[in-house]
Order: C-alpha cells, then structure tokens, then sequence
C-alpha cells in the first residue's frame, strides 16, 4: 500500500503550460485564434491567452443588485484519496449503528488503528480468506506498526466480527450496482409512460467544470409500485418466523420488519437504544453515504460587497497577515494541497458557482444592455467585441451558433475554493480578483489519469460517469508520479484561460475573484461532439442537445454556411447518413415494420430519450405501445412485454432526403475538393513534389480557412517532417560563430556527428519531399569534415611526439576553432581541447612549482602586488591533473603540487596561531617568516595579513633606527603603529609618542616667535632662504596665498623632500648661495620695473593719489597703500622699506629661538633646520661686527672695498630672519649709507597703516 503523504506535505508544482500572446490582428478572430494554436496547446490541456493592452473591458455587474447564495466546499471531502477513506469510515460506522451496535475503533497497545489502511492492507494481501488461510496476520499487524505479541489477534478478531460483515456487504453492493446497471428491463413492467422532465436544453442543469461539483440527479423513469407488505411479519420474526418472545423482537423503522435480538447476525446482547433497521434497509441507507461529495447549500446570500468582505477576512484571519497580498501564491498552494489532506482539520469555503448569465447578468457588457453614462460608448463596443463570452458562442464560425441555448455562467470564489478534474471545452476570463491556479491533463493522457485515478481511489470511482462530474480531486504531484503529463497555469485578472476537449482540467482559487465561463465549439472540433455522444452514451449520461439535431440543423441551411463549416458539417452528415441507413435495415431485418414520420424537434428532449443510454433521439427511434423509447443502437431494449411487430420505427428524415442533404453540401464544397484534387496530384505523383508546391498548397488552404481534414493534416504532417529535417541540415550547413563553450566537454552534447550527419542524409531521401540540394551539400559537408579529422589526428600524434614543440598552442587552438565552426560533436575537437588544457595546466603548475624566494624581496616595490594562487585554485590545478594525467602514467608533478600546498597550509595555521596569540612581539614576526617563507606563493587572509605587517614593522624600524625624525614621520609611524598588531604599544610606539608631542611643542613656540598673524610663509619657507628669487628675476609671477592649515605638520611639510639632515643642509647652502648670487639681478630687475610687474594690485597707476615704496633688499616697488606696514620696520632707519617677499616672519631675538631649541629632540629635522638658522645668525653677527670696527678703523669714511663689504653684509642681515639685537642697532647707520637714495626719499612715509 502505498504512502503519499510525502505529496501533500512537500507539494512540488507542475511545469507551466504555454502562454500565448495574440498580436491585435490575431485577437480580432478568437475561433481563428485558438484553431491557430490548437496543434501545440491541446496536448497540454489547459493553457493561458493574455489579450493584447488595450483589451479592458469594463466590469458590468450591477454591484446593488447582484445577488447569490454560495455552496459550501469542505476541502478533505472532495480528494479522492481522502474522500475514499471519508466515505469507508462513514459507511463502516452507519453499518454497525443502524443495527444497533454502538461502533467503537479498535485500539491495540493504546494505539488506535487506522480502520481504512487495514481494510486496504488486507485486500492488498488477496482478502480475509486468503489471510486467514495463510495465517498472515501477523504480516498485517506489522504493516500497520503493531508489534506485540497479542497484536494480531487482537486485530483478527475485530476484523472477523466488525470489517468482514461490512466487506461482504460492500462487495453485494458492487454486484447489485452492476445488475442494475445491465438490466434494464428490471424496471416495472406494466409502465405506461414517462414522468415528465424539465428540459434539459431549456433548463441547464449542473455540469461539467462549470457546474463547481454537483454531481448529475439521477433520472427515475419510473415510480415503483409500492410493494405490498405482509401483514404477519410485523408481527413474526423474519428469520425464524416465529413471533415468541416478544420483548426480543425488533421492529425496523423504514420497513416495518421484525426480527429477534438472537436471530441478528452477528446476535445482539439486548434490546438496543435508538433506532433500530433490518440488514436489508441498513444496506439502503449505507448505499446512499458518500452521494454529496463534499458539497452543500449554504443559506445566506451575498452580494459582491458583502462576499469580498467575507472573503478577504477569511484570508487575512487563516494566515494571520493584514492584507490578502501579504500572502505569497506559494504558501496559498503548499497549504491547499496539505489541508486537503488533513482528516482531521476540516476547512470549509464558499464558491458562488453556476451563477447563469441571463438571470444574474455578465461582467462583460451585453447588447440587449441599457449602456448609459460616461463610459456608455466603450460598453458598446465590448458588448459587441467577438471576445466577449456572450458572443463568442454565436461567432460565425462557432458551431454553437446553431443551438439557441445560453451557456455563459459566473462564478464568485475566495481562498481555497476549489475547481475538481472534469472534461470540457471552455474559455474562462477572470474579470478581476485574485488569481485562479489550474491544472490541466491533455486528452492523450485522460485514459491513463482516469486508470490512475481509478487505481488510487476505486471505491470513489467504481461510478461509470465519475468522470463527467466535477467531484474529483487528485493531487498533481501524485499524478506526476505515476507518469500522467500535467501542467499549471496561473491565471490573473484580464486574461484568459482555454480548456480543451477531452482534456481533464482542475484547481482552485488564490483568493477572492469573479471568473466567468463558456462553452464554444470551433468547426474543426465538431467531430469531438460525436464522440462526446458515445461516451455519454456509454456511462448513460443525458446529453444537454442532440448532436445529429445540431448537425441537421447546419446542413439544412448550408447555403449560409462557410467552406470550413460545409466542410465539416458534410463529413458528420456522411458518418449519420451511413449510420441511419444500416441501423435502419438492422432492425428492419429483425422484425419492425411499422414506421411513421416524426418532427422531434417539437417533442420536449425528456420524452424522447433513448430508456438505455438517456441519448437524445433525432434521426431515428423505436417506440412500442407503453411510450417507451430507444435508440436504433438499444432496440434489444425497448420492451420485454411487447411482440417486435408491434414496435415502431419513428424517424426524422428518409434515407433519400438525408442523402440529398449530403448532395447539396458535397456541391457547397466544390472549392474545397478541387482543392482536394489537386493535392492528391501532388501527393500521388511518382516524383517526389517540391516543398514550394506543398507550401502553396497549404497557403490555400490558410487563406481558404479549410478544415483540418486528413488531405490538410497529410499536408502538414509533410511540411512538418520536412521542415524539420531541412532546418537540421540548413543549421548543419551554417555552422556556427566562433564562440567555444568549453563546458560542452563537461555536459552532454545533443550535436549530430557524422555517422547522424549520414543518418540525415538518409532521411532527406526518405522525405516526402525532393530534398537532393541539401543532401550534396551535407555530402560535401562531410568531405570537408573528414579532411580536417586528418589534420586534427596528425596534430594530436605529434603533440605525443619527443618534440611535441612542433606544434604550437596557436597552432591547436586554430584546429579548434575550425573544428567548432563545423557545428558538428567531433571526438578530434575533445582530444584537442585535452592536449590544450594539457599544455596550459603544465605551464602553471611549473609556475607555482619553480615559485623561490629570494634575499631582499620583502624589498621590492611589487612585493604585495605580486601574483600569487589561492588554496583553492591549487586544488583545483591538483584536480584537473589528476582528471588530465590519470592515463599518462605522469603524476609527479600532481604529487609536488600536493606537497607544496600541504606545506603552505601548514605555514598558514602558524599564522593564524601567532595572530591570535595576544603575547606575540615583533620578534615573534620576524622568526616565523623566516621560517614559512617558501610559502610566501599563497595568497590567503592569513598570509596578506602576515605580508602586509612584515612591512609596516620592517618601514617603521627603518625610519626610527639611526634617522633623523620629523613631526611628519612621528605621526605617520605612529598611525602605522596603531594599525600593527606588534608594534601598537611597544617601545618604539611609546618612544615616537614621546618625541611627537615634543615637536609639536617645539612647532607651537615657533610659531609663535616667527609666524605673523596673517602670514603668507609656514616656517619653513620663512627660515630658509628664499627659493623664489630665481624666477623672480626671470620675470615670472609667483603669487601668495596666507596659510590656512591649523594642522602643526603642515609647517614642516617642506621637509619631506630630504631623506637625512645632509640633504637638508646642502639646500640650505645652495639657497643661501643663491640668494647672495642672484639678489644683484634682483634688484637690478626689480629697479626697472613698474608696479604692475612688483605691487600686489598689479596695476600701474595703483590707487587714487597714491605713492610708492621701494623695498631696500629687493628693490621692489609697492604703492603706498598697498603695502602693510611691520613693526620690525620700525628697528631699522627712518624711510626704509622691507616687502612682504623679504620681511617674511617677525624676526625673533636669536636669544629666544636658540632657548626653543634648547628644549626640542636634538636629532629632529625640524631642530637641524632651526639650528642651522640661529648658526646663520651668529655668523653674520660676527661678519658685522668685523666690518664695523674695520669702519672705525677708517675713520668712518667708506672706500669701495668697504661700501662692497657693507653692501653685502647690510642685505645678508636684512636677509636673515632672526634677530641680534645689538648687531642691528650697530648695523643701522650702514643701512643708511648703503640704502641712503631710497631711504631718503621714503622717510616721509614714516608709518604706513596697513590696508
């Protein structure tokens, strides 16, 4: 027995079925549409059609006054595995009470056994018989988990006395439904007529997939007499006929039979409580369970408000979410298909199904509609659109056209609601809501779902016309696994869904929706309507029209018809003209002779129904002289007690008159078989016809809208096989681009190779269709095939040669790409690739294998950036060697590749331990890379870390050990300390610390000694000499800009040039050299200048009135008001004059500067630099004080030689930014005489306020 809960639990979804998008051009024809897909969509059963954008018809439901009363669904009634079990213990429970016994389950080790799965594990097993015989019952209870030792029987007897009686009277049930059903004359003989029926065609009744579950009421063609009962068995038991012991006689409640508690079998301790009947009444009543299949009445009605109220809380309150759409269609499924499984949680939904359309009105606009409003003019033109389901029935080319029955109907569903497997052709629109999720079965796989379905659940399914009802519900899942082919469909608001003939269709609603549905009937589908008739016949269903009524009615007004429509009507009427015509002289040969004319049309269709198979008569039947009648297929059935003489055959039309019928129709389609004629030349011929003349025919037959009889489907069948192979060999014969797909090698390969190139060939012979072109060319094709594989060959030995270098990898990969261009599988094209990776993987294991360190690359610039391999792009490199080398016999370079990778594995787990080791130093670092660095070649986490501070510790203790320090180095090494692992907190950390905020400390005190307010100079640029002179001389334009950066390093940035301190004093003495050199030219320059070239208004008049000032260092000139007046000028003699360029700081006491230096790093740049300034300083005042005692020497009277030497000495004090008090003040008088045309000239700018 087998377990499918698996199916219910982890609910996998079908594939989706095709989806199709009709053009605007396409959707203007819906019958021509759905012919056009007919041949791809049919064989999955149910498929999708999304109209064009624009296609939005408005809702037409009157909201105020639709109303409908809804059915009740309860989801676990209606599965068919489910239902089974359902309807078993019901009947089982009905079975045992009705007699009296209180019917209790059996429990067996506190566990209680399930009744069902024992019956079915018994009839596995062959029946009660046949285990009891072979003693299986302990088989038995271990299949149903009991394992005890007084387990089985335990289970025998409970079986014996509760399950064996039921099974027997299951088993009379099955044999009585089976007489009756082959018995029709059981049926009261002295019947005179037939009770009249409402109309099926005038009065639908529900079915099929619209019809939303009701199974079809069953036709009583008689009213029994009642039996007349015996007086004295009310009185005397009916076993043992007696009527003793009376307080131990039973009376049954339906029948009125009497019987002792001892003569019950099995015998009853007492008198029970309740209700009591006879085994032949209980036998009634547990016939009757199982007849409602899940489906019920509900007694309140709803509108479309009041429904999408309590459909959507339904929702939100079952899944505990705020809105409907919080809810994934993927949990709606997994959860619908688990609770109709569940037997013991039972969910009941409402469906407002079979909602009619001329009684409730349509969502689409209708024509006979009163189309008023704003938006009247577009419900015109959808009430007349040919998809609009009210039209789409009676479209011209609808067979449905010729039956004045209305077959549109609504249905209003929510969450869960649920649409079973039925068989249909429908075209179903969801006019808005939620979506609908079907499940379609194609019509070539309904015979194996209705043997599967019967197989699964035969005690729901033992009714001949289950099939016909929409009552059955069987997971896909399940389905899928016994080999039936079905598909899903998701179907939105706005869209269409196509059921096909034949085709089983099912599924349920994702929430709330109204959808509405109607039957149609293309022409080419006609032919499906008699065999439709069959069926019904066979499971004696009532036919909701006669089919032969259907197909007269279209050729009697054949002149009206279409060719396709002629065509098809010609080719039923020939199948009823054949028919009539023997069945006729069958029961004419047997003995009826009596015949009249009869208009069957007039009569209702309830009185004239074949008694046997409920077929709708029309052409022809027998009646006899009770009012009974049959069908000329059932004649043996009409009447037991009338002679056949005395039958009569009534009948519609003579054979003659259906023959002309036939006549006029065969010259209605004239067209169509000179059409005819002409492809059974063509197909005739003993030359084979080209595909040109098969295209144009069936071009025709397109443009003529011909049917899809057998001349059009041999057509097709011929461009199709054509087609097919012609495009194999066109696709052959292009070949392809260059583009390799490499994983071809790895995956299968569905190409052709030459013997299937050949194979092909052969079938282009075989074609109906002259196709030798094509085949010289694929033998040609072949040829230039055969001579590459010599090539490829040749080049594949070589490469397996002593000197395989011959042969480049250009020089294969070309090979390659011609090979890959054939488009053909070619084993040479493998060997190739192969050879290539061969090569390619050599070349990079020698590479990680000939990886070597070498002294001093932790040195090199590229030292990080260095390519290096991953652990997993080794293994895979391991891999691919193993897979290229397993039959060369070559593994030694596999094997040094493993040994290297579990070395630098190693090597990265000591990494990895020393990282984490909280006490590890930077001594620590430098042992372990001595000792891992062969394996420098990984790249991992682990080993950049290792790599990236190997480096900052190895740049940090160079830049600190035996080097000259600057602020800026202090905080860049300090950050590189705080990011190292090793270093953060160290010595050396500790000792960068200290001598940073010595320096900025130092930096601060200078500032403030040298740094003006406003300054254009950080103070590097005001120690130094200055470093513009030469361009200055040159005439360019250097402007200024003041200092923004409060950042103390910024001060000092100049020096990140000089590498050592050397460096830096070698350019302060090439400045100073420079300067001396260069401030004659200067001056010079400066001296023929205008102010537009030297004042910082770069304007040659400057402002109004204004005067000029002349720098007595440079000789630049300024305007008077443009210029910004120091208090250092106020050291020097009246009228002299020093410009921003050459008065650059405050000019600080030496005194105060050499005290800074005092108490700054002795080794730092910054000190060096300032050292060097205080140096410069003392030795001018040296110079000074010479040149000034060799003045008194002379008198005070200045030759040439000592106007040179004071000239110099004058601009190399003015020059310098630190200040010797006493030097200046013995120094102004030669600021005087050296500087006297300027000085003189200027003394009447005494004090310039700055601007």
């Amino acid at each position: 027995m087998e377990n499918f809960d698996k199916f219910y639990r982890y609910f996998e979804r079908p594939p989706f079925a095709p989806i199709y998008y009709p053009t605007p051009e396409e959707f203007l024809d819906p019958i021509a549409y759905v012919a056009k897909i007919r041949p791809e969509a049919e064989e999955y059963g149910v498929v999708k059609i999304i109209p064009p954008e624009n296609f939005k018809p408005p809702f037409a439901i009157n909201n105020e006054t639709f109303e409908f009363t809804p059915r009740i669904q309860k989801l676990n009634e209606v599965e068919a595995l489910v239902r089974e079990k359902l309807v078993f213990m019901d009947k089982l429970t009905t079975y045992w009470n009705l007699q009296g016994f209180e019917f209790k389950p059996l429990v067996v080790d506190g566990k209680t056994i399930d009744l069902f799965k024992l019956y079915k594990i018994v009839c596995s097993m062959g029946g009660f018989d046949i285990v009891t015989s072979k003693k299986q019952w302990t088989q038995v209870s271990r299949k149903i988990n009991v394992r005890s030792n007084h387990g089985p029987s335990n289970i025998k007897t409970f079986y014996t006395k509760f399950l064996q009686p039921f099974v027997v009277l299951l088993e009379k049930e099955e044999n009585i439904e089976e007489v009756q059903a082959c018995d029709v004359e059981s049926k009261d003989s002295k019947e005179e007529c037939i009770p009249t029926m409402q109309g099926r065609r005038r009065q639908p009744r529900p079915q099929g997939r619209m019809m939303a579950g009701l199974p079809q009421p069953k036709r009583n063609k008689t009213t029994p007499q009642k039996k007349k009962v015996d007086p004295m068995e009310s009185v005397y038991c009916v076993v043992c006929r007696r009527g003793d012991e009376e307080d131990r006689l039973l009376l049954c409640e339906d029948c009125d039979k009497s019987m002792h508690t001892h003569c019950c079998k099995p015998a009853l301790d007492g008198v029970p409580k309740g209700e009591w009947r006879c085994p032949t009444c209980v036998a009634k009543e547990v016939a009757k369970i199982g007849v409602s299949f899940g489906f019920y009445d509900a007694h309140t009605s709803y509108n479309l408000f009041t429904f999408a109220d309590y459909a959507n809380k339904f929702k939100t309150d079952y899944f505990n979410v705020k809105e409907p759409e919080d809810v994934s269609d993927e949990d709606v499924e997994r959860e619908f298909w688990r609770i109709v499984n569940d037997m013991d949680e039972t969910v009941s939904v409402k469906y407002g199904a079979d909602l009619i359309t001329s009684k409730v009105g349509s969502g689409f606009p209708r024509k006979g509609d009163d189309h008023r409003g704003v938006d009247a003019k577009q419900k015109h033109y959808y009430a007349n659109h040919a998809w609009n389901l009210n039209n789409l029935p009676v479209l011209r080319e609808s067979v449905l056209s010729h039956i004045e029955t209305g077959i549109s109907v609504q249905k209003m569903a929510y969450q869960f609601s649920l649409i079973q497997f039925a068989l249909e052709l429908v075209l179903t629109f969801n006019c808005g809501g939620e979506r609908k999720i079907w499940y379609g079965i194609g019509g070539s796989y309904a015979t194996q779902f209705e043997k599967v379905v019967r197989e699964l659940a035969p005690g729901v399914t033992k009714q001949k016309d289950i099939f016909h009802h929409m009552t059955t519900a069987v997971n896909p899942a399940i389905l899928l696994s016994k080999g039936v082919k079905i598909w899903t469909v998701h179907q939105n608001a706005g869209e269409f869904v196509i059921t096909f003939p034949r085709a089983y269709h099912a599924g349920y609603n994702e929430g709330l929706n109204f959808a509405e549905a109607v039957n149609f009937a293309p022409i080419d589908w006609l032919s499906k309507g008699r065999q439709c008739i069959r069926e019904y016949a066979d499971v004696r269903r009532f036919c909701v029209f006669s089919h032969d009524e259907l197909v007269l009615k279209m050729a009697s007004s054949c002149d009206k018809l279409g060719i396709a429509m002629s065509l098809a009507t010609l080719d039923e009427m020939l199948e009823i003209a054949k028919r009539e015509s023997q069945e006729r002289a069958r029961v004419t040969k047997n003995g009826v002779s009596l015949s009249r004319r009869e208009n069957f049309e007039a009569i209702a269709d309830d009185a004239r129904t074949c008694r046997y198979c409920n077929t709708t008569v029309f052409l022809s039947g027998l009646s006899c002289g009770h009012g009974k009648t049959v069908c000329l297929e059932h004649s043996d059935h009409l009447c037991s007690k009338c002679p056949i003489s005395e039958h009569v055959l009534r009948y519609r039309y003579t054979n003659d008159e259906l023959n002309d019928i036939v006549h006029k129709l065969e010259e209605r389609t004239t067209l169509y078989f000179e059409w005819k004629e002409q492809v059974d030349n063509v197909l005739n011929d003993s030359r084979k016809p080209s595909m040109t003349a098969v295209e144009n025919l069936l071009e025709t037959a397109r443009h003529k809208r011909f049917p899809h009889t057998s001349p059009l489907i041999r057509l097709l069948d011929i461009s199709k096989k054509c087609h097919s192979a012609s495009e194999k060999a066109r696709t052959l014969l292009i070949g392809k681009v260059r583009t390799r797909v490499k994983t071809r090698i790895q995956r299968a390969d569905t190409r052709l190779d030459i013997s299937g190139i050949r194979s092909l060939i052969d079938e282009l012979h075989a074609l109906p269709c002259d196709q030798q072109s094509l085949v010289e060319e694929l033998e040609s094709l072949i040829g230039r095939i055969e001579k590459w594989q010599e090539e490829a060959r040749a080049a594949i030995e070589q490469c397996k040669s002593e000197n395989p270098e011959t042969v480049s990898s250009n020089d294969l990969r070309e090979l390659v790409e011609r090979g890959e261009e054939f488009d053909v599988r070619l084993t040479e094209v493998d060997q190739l690739w192969r050879t290539i990776e061969m090569r390619e993987w050599s070349v990079q294991a020698k590479h990680v294998l000939e990886w070597a360190t070498t002294d001093g690359m932790e040195n090199d610039d590229e030292f990080l950036s260095r390519e290096r391999w991953k652990a997993d792009d080794i293994l895979r490199l391991i891999s691919d060697g193993s897979r290229l080398f397993s039959n060369e016999g070559n593994s030694s370079p596999v094997n040094a590749l493993h040994s290297r990778l579990k070395t630098a594995l190693l090597a990265e787990s000591k990494v990895e331990r020393l990282f984490a080791d909280p006490s590890a130093n930077e001594g620590d670092l430098d042992s372990l890379w001595s000792e891992i660095r062969e394996s420098d070649w990984l790249n991992s986490k682990a080993m950049d870390n290792m790599r990236e501070e190997l480096l900052r510790v190895r740049a940090v203790r160079d830049r600190t050990v035996d080097k000259e320090t600057t602020l800026v180095d202090c905080i860049e090494l300090i950050k590189e300390c705080e990011l190292s692992k090793f270093l953060l907190n160290s010595e050396l950390h500790k000792k960068l610390l200290t001598a940073r905020d010595d320096l900025l400390k130092f930096t601060q005190r200078l500032m403030n000694l040298f740094q003006k307010p406003s300054s254009y100079y950080n103070l590097v640029e005001i120690i130094r000499d200055r470093e513009d002179i030469a361009a200055l001389v040159e005439g360019q334009v250097i402007p200024r800009f003041l200092v923004d950066s409060p950042a103390p390093e910024d001060q000092w940035v100049q020096l990140r040039e000089f590498a050592t301190c050397a460096e830096m004093k070698q350019h302060l003495y090439t400045l100073r050299d420079q300067q001396r050199a260069l401030i004659g030219s200067l001056q010079e320059a400066n001296s023929k200048r205008s102010t537009v070239d030297t004042c910082v208004c770069v304007s040659s008049s400057g402002p109004q009135n204004s005067d000029i000032l002349v720098c007595i260092l440079c000789r630049a000139k300024y305007h008077v008001s443009c210029c910004e007046w120091d208090p250092f000028l106020d050291r020097l003699p009246e009228g002299a004059y020093l410009c921003v360029r050459c008065l650059r700081g405050r000019r600080p006491c030496i005194e105060d500067v050499q005290a800074a230096c005092n108490l700054a790093p002795a080794n730092s740049m910054e000190v060096v630099l300032v050292r060097e300034l205080v140096c410069r300083g003392r030795e001018l005042a040296c110079e000074a004080k010479t040149l000034l005692a060799d003045v008194a020497v002379s008198g005070g009277e200045l030759s040439d030689e000592l106007k040179d030497r004071a000239q110099s000495v004058v601009e190399s004090v003015m020059a310098c930014e630190v200040l010797d008090m006493d030097v200046l003040s013995k120094v102004a008088p030669l600021i005087q005489k050296t500087c006297s045309s300027i000085i003189d000239s200027q003394k009447k700018y005494v004090h310039v306020p700055k601007l």
